[in-house]
């Protein structure tokens, strides 16, 4: 049945959510001037709106801010408050009546109008903002596109709702509570029903009168519907204005391209700038496209560690692309350098990772591609950079582009094929190289449109080989990235026999070498649908490596966190501690590790601290890691250990080492080579209460530790504690006087070994 578009005169079936309600008939007047009830499986097919934007420019606003359903101003045609609404949308310029939320201006020009829920006055109070329907003929992707303002600390939620076949509002889109001052983009798939769509806005107050919400900038089309998204390209800066050369901070970042948008809540923003950045030994001396023209970067002088800045690129449409890419180009130069993230938003609110790399990097400018997974047909993605250790931690990027990717080496997923390691994707100029542990469990992930058909995994122990460097290319331009000749199939055996039907997409759980070694490997999929009558997946390749040791902290009063799984340290997964697996150990420059929240870097040990602060053990004192060197390894997978070598008492030229062990299959936690802690002569300038000395075991606050009294350990010696109490030694601070705990001081103790006796633990000396 052919659709037939209504007249200006044909009313539109209510939205009620009554299926009857919809089951009347529209009278349309014809090109033959007949009259025609057109029912299409039991919905009308009424006067819609065609595609387009809504800004409310031409809505009247309101003169009246009160919570109610009076004088909310003239909406835009079609546009009506929802049945049961207690607090109106009202049509609105410039900042809410309310202080602590709402916006300063609309989102389209900063003085033109938007749209809102007024929730002071009310105890509770609900929204609904009906659009008319939508005329959804043609639309290959039909989107919602919308911008919404949520900022206060008592912000309800708001909800997209669609109405389906059967004429029920169905929630597909919801956000709940402060989302800052800051006005927000929101993409959301719509299901047409007969090629009408119908949805509306929801709002429900928060608990206080700091909870206004806004709308501005509705859409509804294709992605690129309303200009906030738009078709593939590429982004050089060139014709952006270059920003005042700044500290850290959200000063003017310069005239960023249309649809580049810095986050509110950045520390430091993304700024457009031209030659080198201000900072010495940080940042490019130019651009990558000419050298001298624009790019953007983040400034991190006058931040604190940890500071971050994110930019959003433009929404992008994937309609037409095969293997949607995102390349770039990136400057990572700085003995601080900190963390670059390109994030991608799954479309239900959250921005997941998806490429990372950290650390300085060299002071050249290096190519990244990364193979995206479109949602719903859009891809948006942001620029996420969290500052190093100090200053010299400039980040910059140049040379933006998504859509094909461009030519290179390396045979790529595509639906036909897809084959990856943990999740680990590559591109056409960067293939997948993993580095993992000996017997390290990984999951080989493999899918394929092709269900049913043969298919086989080629294994090889050699690297992966680039097309023109001695790989090979099908007719049809797909790479075999393999050195077939060496290669294994894990269906097939010594050649490839291509019987096996593919079954679905699985997982195989794989162990890797307990030697070092390279596995690599590529799936072939037979594929009618391909020219070459057969798809490839990317080829992926492991080398599992030896584990290497981690250093701790290397200055005075310094802290440095150290997570356990995979490298470089290959050790445990995690380790228990009092009962509690913890994935990540804190090793303090005085001697102590310690578990959970960060820690203290106090330098004056006392049995009062150790009972309320963060679970810990070791030999805690002043000690200066300026001097000598603490290192953390793992000799093999069970087993961490922190040594502490010739680390100096603060103030002192007499030094002190030690190690500090756990076993996470066993439990225990040991304290070795106590022998070499000597007495401190207390000789120095500053005779503090540094000179305290603590040894031993402690599960602090957490635990709720209890101080039943020091305990002299001793060779053969042995004991048990209370089931919160702390285990240890402890010298007070007796000013000049040479300092040594009692344990270390009259006995020749070596090693002190802790088991687990839950929920404490006993223990052992030798």
């Amino acid at each position: 049945m052919r659709h037939v578009t209504a007249s200006a005169g044909c009313a539109q079936p209510p939205l009620t959510g009554r299926r009857e309600d919809n089951m009347k008939y529209c009278l349309v007047r014809g090109t033959l001037g007949l009259t025609l009830g057109l029912l299409v499986t039991g919905s009308i097919v009424a006067q819609c709106n065609p595609i387009g934007i809504e800004s409310f420019e031409t809505a009247t606003p309101t003169t009246t801010s009160e919570c109610s359903t009076i004088s909310p101003g003239t909406l835009p045609v079609g546009w009506a408050q929802g049945a049961g609404t207690t607090s109106a949308w009202r049509v609105f310029s410039g900042p809410t009546p309310s202080g602590s939320t709402g916006p300063q201006g609309d989102h389209t020009t900063g003085a033109g109008n938007y749209v809102y829920v007024e929730v002071s006055g009310c105890n509770t109070a609900f929204g609904y903002l009906e659009p008319p329907c939508f005329d959804a003929t043609g639309v290959q992707n039909p989107t919602l596109s919308f911008w919404y303002h949520m900022y206060g600390a008592t912000m309800g939620s708001l909800s997209v709702q669609e109405q389906d076949a059967q004429g029920v509002w169905q929630t597909i889109w919801t956000r709940v509570g402060d989302q800052a001052d800051a006005w927000h983009l929101s993409l959301v798939p719509i299901t047409p029903v007969n090629d009408v769509a119908r949805f509306r806005f929801f709002y429900v107050r928060g608990a206080n009168f700091t909870g206004d919400c806004c709308l501005d900038d509705i859409a509804f089309g294709e992605p690129t519907t309303g200009g906030n998204c738009v078709l593939p390209g590429d982004q050089d800066f060139e014709g952006a204005t270059v920003a005042p050369q700044l500290i850290c901070g959200q000063g003017d970042p310069g005239g960023l391209p249309t649809g580049w948008v810095n986050l509110a809540s950045n520390v430091t923003h993304w700024r457009v700038n031209s030659g080198s950045t201000p900072s010495g030994g940080t940042g490019p001396s130019g651009d990558h496209t000419t050298g001298s023209g624009n790019y953007i970067y983040v400034e991190t002088s006058g931040c604190t560690p940890g500071a971050t800045g994110v930019v959003e690129t433009p929404c992008w449409t994937s309609a037409g692309i095969t293997a949607p890419t995102l390349e770039f180009w990136y400057h990572m130069y700085g003995q601080d350098m900190g963390t670059l993230e390109v994030q991608q938003h799954d479309g239900a609110g959250n921005w997941n990772p998806v490429w990372t790399i950290g650390g300085d990097q060299g002071n050249q400018w290096h190519q990244a591609a990364v193979l995206i997974t479109p949602i719903g047909g859009l891809v948006r993605i942001r620029f996420h950079y969290e500052r190093g250790a100090n200053f010299r931690s400039d980040c910059a990027i140049d040379d933006v582009r998504f859509g094909e990717p461009s030519p290179g080496d390396w045979e790529i997923n595509l639906p036909g094929a897809r084959l990856d390691v943990d999740g680990a994707i590559g591109s056409t100029l960067f293939p997948v190289q993993l580095q993992r542990c000996t017997t390290e469990e990984a999951d080989l992930n493999l899918a394929s449109t092709n269900v049913g058909l043969p298919f086989d995994i080629a294994v090889t122990g050699l690297p992966i080989v680039p097309a023109s460097g001695g790989g090979l290319t099908t007719p049809n331009g797909q790479h075999i990235n393999l050195n077939l000749l060496s290669a294994v199939w894990i269906y097939g055996g010594g050649t490839l026999s291509l019987t096996t039907p593919f079954p679905g997409n699985f997982t195989l759980p794989i162990l890797t070498a307990p030697f070092l070694a390279t596995a690599s490997t590529q799936m072939f999929v037979v594929d009618p649908g391909h020219a070459d009558g057969v798809s490839l997946s990317q080829a992926t390749q492991i080398d599992t490596v030896a584990a290497s040791p981690l250093p701790g902290p290397t200055t005075d009063e310094e802290i440095v966190t150290i997570p356990l799984p995979g490298l470089p340290l290959c050790g445990p997964s995690t380790l228990p501690f009092y009962g509690t697996a913890y994935a990540s150990l804190n090793v303090h420059s005085n001697g102590r590790v310690s578990f959970g929240p960060f820690g203290t870097v106090d330098f004056s040990a006392s049995p009062a601290e150790a009972r309320l602060g963060v679970p810990f053990v070791g030999f805690w004192t002043d000690l200066d890691a300026s001097f000598g060197t603490i290192t953390v390894q793992s000799p093999d997978q069970n087993i961490v250990e922190v040594a502490y070598q010739s680390v100096r008492y603060f103030d002192e030229t007499t030094s002190v080492s030690f190690v500090v062990s756990f076993d996470a299959a066993q439990g225990t936690v040991t304290l070795d080579g106590l022998s070499g802690i000597p007495v401190n002569p207390v000789t120095g300038v500053l005779t503090t209460a540094g000179d305290r000395q603590f040894l031993g075991i402690s599960g602090g606050g957490v635990m709720a530790a209890t101080d039943g009294g020091p305990v002299l350990f001793s060779p053969g010696g042995s004991g048990s504690a209370a089931a919160a109490d702390m285990i240890y030694d402890f010298h007070d601070h007796l000013g000049a006087n040479p300092a040594l705990v009692p344990s270390l001081g009259t006995t020749s103790l070596n090693r002190i070994v802790f088991t687990p006796a839950p929920p404490n633990y006993t223990w052992m000396g030798f």
